[in-house]
């Protein structure tokens, strides 16, 4: 699963800022080095002495909300490369009309899985894990060994 994902768009002019900002009707002048503004509950930063453009938060909210089966701004799902090729497809040709080989991808990949706990809730699994951790170095296990 992919979180924590980032685009970055590098040599992307103040121009191309000005005409960003005029096309999504937002005020955001160009006063700082690094200036932002927020859409569709993602942070959108153009730092102009580098001119590079960042979008970032929560593109797996954004992609369940927008284009998703879920209709929702949620990430409890799984979230994929497809998915966010989807998303930065979606803005190369409507939002910031750049090509998608222009938005260069920083993430962390982040694995996951689920278990079955029998009769543990998941919360006796934390906390008996945290005993060991904090109180002992005796491997941990989850069930007495046989």
């Amino acid at each position: 699963m992919i979180d924590h994902a980032k685009f970055i768009i590098n040599n992307y002019s103040n121009k191309e800022f000005e005409l960003l900002t005029d096309r999504l009707d937002i005020t955001c002048p160009i006063d700082q080095d690094k200036v932002w503004f927020d859409l569709h509950k993602l942070r959108v930063s153009y730092f102009s002495n580098v001119n590079e453009l960042h979008i970032q938060n929560s593109m797996h909210c954004f992609y369940n909300a927008n284009y998703g089966q879920l209709k929702d701004w949620v990430n409890y799902n799984d979230f994929n490369i497809l998915d966010l090729q989807v998303v930065s497809t979606g803005w190369s040709e409507i939002i910031f009309e750049r090509p998608t080989q222009d938005f260069k991808l920083s993430t962390r990949f982040e694995f996951g899985l689920n278990i079955e706990l029998d009769k543990y809730s998941p919360f006796e699994v934390i906390e008996r894990y945290m005993s060991y951790v904090t109180t002992s170095t005796s491997p941990f296990y989850t069930c007495p060994p046989a």
